[in-house]
């Protein structure tokens, strides 16, 4: 199983307990002259969002409500969707934007389909044909230009906990000031790209031949160099947790296929993967992202995929 990522650093109020209750999606829809023709039903969201999904005179849509205060992240989403979206990138278009009770809120088209880790749970034979899909969007996001208003890694490197231990205390290799600058030197000659730094197959989705309808959750998105992007898929998929109903051995077989294949598609699509050298250190930020999420069996295994790199 995919895990949905931890998001990019941001100070900010936590969600609290009653904000669920104070928003209503049909009331804030109303006041915006939008009618629903079917009532609200509750989405799976993300750790900074809560998800309705339901039918209105616009069509289907999701409606996103975010934590009080994270006004800067709904617009930094918002930017970066509307940008890949213009690039033709397959983006949900927003149609409204607001705020209920402090929560920004967003009014998003449905996207039809299903995400690629679902349809790798119905048809994992399917794997390399989805991860070549898969890396050929990716490959395709990295060309577009991030807008003006989106963080640069000179703002989102530094934001790392760059200490020698993880959240558990436990013992993690010493990367310090030698990384950090290497990353800010090699970010620093890049283009601005837009990056996702979410992208794994629980957010890109696909209709039943395959082909990708849409590319969702963007509360990560920045500006930077695409390797940050690629490692921070890579590191995703390196802690992937063994899905119910699979077995170990089944996982590996899959995970091994689907990232042979999503670098495949990144590459067919113009994208250029680093050699290993000038990607061990987006290797060892991206791993220590996965461990500061929290102790357990990804922190351990975002260490050894590290260590393999030599980080």
């Amino acid at each position: 199983m995919l895990r949905l990522a931890a998001r990019v650093p941001e100070t900010g109020p936590a969600m609290a307990a009653g904000d669920s209750t104070r928003f209503d999606p049909v009331t804030f829809l109303a006041a915006h002259g939008i009618r629903g023709e079917a009532g609200p039903v509750r989405a799976t969201g993300g750790a900074d969002t809560e998800v309705w999904r339901t039918v209105t005179t616009l069509g289907p849509v999701a409606v996103r409500a975010f934590r009080v205060g994270e006004g800067s992240r709904a617009a930094r989403e918002s930017a970066a969707m509307a940008a890949a979206r213009r690039a033709g990138v397959p983006v949900p278009p927003t149609w409204l934007r607001g705020v209920s009770h402090g929560r920004p809120v967003a009014v998003i088209g449905w996207v039809p389909g299903r995400t690629i880790l679902e349809a790798l749970r119905l048809a994992p034979w399917h794997a390399w044909h989805l991860g070549v899909a898969f890396g050929e969007v990716q490959a395709r996001l990295h060309r577009v230009q991030a807008p003006p208003s989106m963080p640069g890694p000179e703002a989102w490197i530094d934001l790392m906990d760059w200490g020698n231990r993880d959240a558990a205390g436990s013992p993690w290799p010493t990367f310090g000031a030698r990384v950090r600058d290497a990353l800010h030197a090699d970010a620093a000659k890049a283009p601005r790209a837009l990056l996702h730094l979410d992208f794994h197959p629980a957010n890109v989705l696909v209709d039943g031949v395959g082909r990708v309808t849409g590319v969702i959750d963007w509360a990560n998105a920045v500006a930077g160099p695409p390797v940050a992007d690629l490692a921070r898929t890579w590191a995703i998929f390196a802690t992937a947790l063994v899905p119910p109903g699979w077995g170990a051995a089944t996982t590996r077989v899959v995970l091994r296929v689907l990232v042979s294949a999503w670098q495949s598609g990144y590459r067919r699509a113009g994208g250029v993967i680093p050699g290993r050298g000038a990607m061990a250190p987006w290797v060892a930020w991206a791993a220590r992202w996965v461990a500061a999420e929290g102790p357990g069996v990804r922190s351990q295994a975002a260490s050894r995929w590290a260590a393999g790199w030599g980080t």
